[in-house]
């Protein structure tokens, strides 16, 4: 993650001074401190999905309009800091 190291070098910090969020999990993502926010994505189950809507799909079935499969979910974490007003 690189925008650690950049934000030491401008002296901010986090969640004080900008809040992160990670788009899925990682096992170092697991051990940082503060712990980061994230939206984690079940990998195996939007595979599975896109798999059985892809059977039907062949089998002449049209695909149902999907914009969430349940793959997904919010896990907030102390990254985030309080909403500050604009400067």
């Amino acid at each position: 993650m690189r925008v650690l190291p950049a934000l030491a070098s401008l002296g901010l910090t986090f969640p004080d001074d900008i809040s992160l969020v990670a788009f899925s999990s990682s096992g170092w993502i697991e051990n940082l401190l503060p712990p980061l926010a994230m939206i984690r994505v079940n990998t195996h189950e939007m595979g599975r999905a896109a798999a059985f809507l892809m059977a039907d799909w062949l089998n002449g079935v049209s695909p149902p309009d999907i914009t969430n499969v349940g793959a997904a979910e919010w896990v907030e974490r102390a990254s985030i800091g309080p909403v500050r007003p604009c400067r």
